[in-house]
Parts: C-alpha cells; sequence; structure tokens
C-alpha cells in the first residue's frame, strides 16, 4: 500500500518575502502535481503534516484563497487527512478549529 505525506503547504494569500511567483498558484499547483502523485500511486490516501495555512488569523486568509484550496483538495483520487499544525490552530488548541481557515477546509469536506 502506498501512502502520501505532504508537510507544511504554507498557503497564503500574500507570497512570503522574496518570492516573486504568483504565490497562490504555485501552491495550487503543488496540490495538483501531490493529487497527480495520489493518483499514479494508487495512494488509499493523503496526510498532510500540518501548516495548511500560513496565518491561523481567519481575517487573513481570503475567501478566494480557502475556495481554491477546497476545490483543489477535493479533486484529490482518495481521501485527504490532515492533522493541525501550529499555523492551523488558535490558542485554544483544537477546540478552535471550527473558527479558522483550516475548519473551513473541513467543514466543506474538502479535509479531513
Amino acid at each position: 500500500m502506498n501512502l502520501v505525506f505532504v508537510g507544511d503547504l504554507h498557503a497564503a494569500d500574500r507570497p512570503p518575502a522574496g518570492r516573486v511567483d504568483d504565490y497562490i498558484s504555485t501552491v495550487l499547483t503543488k496540490l495538483k502535481y501531490v493529487a497527480h502523485i495520489c493518483e499514479e500511486q494508487k495512494a488509499p490516501y493523503a496526510f498532510f503534516s500540518g501548516d495548511i495555512f500560513h496565518s491561523k488569523h481567519s481575517n487573513r486568509v481570503s475567501d478566494y484563497l480557502r475556495q481554491r484550496l477546497i476545490e483543489a483538495f477535493k479533486r484529490f483520487p482518495c481521501p485527504v487527512y490532515v492533522v493541525p499544525g501550529n499555523h492551523d490552530l488558535g490558542p485554544d488548541g483544537l477546540e478552535s478549529l471550527p473558527h479558522q481557515p483550516l475548519g473551513t477546509l473541513a467543514k466543506a469536506g474538502a479535509v479531513h
């Protein structure tokens, strides 16, 4: 059985310092490639080890970015599981998830 593991996506509306590319487009292209690997390897699951988003503050993550990520994760040929990272959770830990950007992806059924 082949499993796919990915770490620290750090999706953000604004690129990190020094990045001059279209950062959102680059992140989405990487997700498309990972989905392709899952399909090619017939992986029954994909696991992301946290930090899907760079900012844990809901007001710093646009609806546009959330929607694009929902679409990208829903295109995976297998279920996607996320272990929330420190950038995905607020000060209340897992209890903050429903109010965080990652919680939006989970509510949409894009990730587990």
